[in-house]
């Protein structure tokens, strides 16, 4: 399954940096699942916002040179709170 999961780029500077929001409505299909009781945005498709985010900003610095960039690999992640519908997400990604 392929998510789009960025519904907007907010700033960004090619080689540096990028911010790019997500805003979670009830209308999102796997909330359904996700708790039915009490929907939430799944941690892994927060972080698949993050790596979008980040493909983003690759394609962005090397003139969309690159068609497939994957994440290799994720280490201690940690969430700060729930991500529940009419809440706004914002990922921030940097080149270093």
């Amino acid at each position: 399954m392929r998510f789009n999961l960025i519904d907007r780029i907010v700033e960004v500077r090619p080689g540096q940096v990028l911010q790019a929001v997500k805003n979670l409505t009830l209308g999102e299909e796997y909330l359904a699942d996700h708790f039915p009781t009490f929907p939430v945005m799944p941690g892994v498709l927060m972080l698949e916002t993050l790596v979008e985010a980040g493909a983003w900003l690759l394609r962005l610095t090397d003139d969309f040179a690159s068609s497939v960039i994957v994440l290799r690999e994720a280490k201690g992640v940690k969430y700060g709170a729930f991500m529940e519908p009419g809440r706004q997400l914002t990922v921030w990604v940097e080149l270093v």
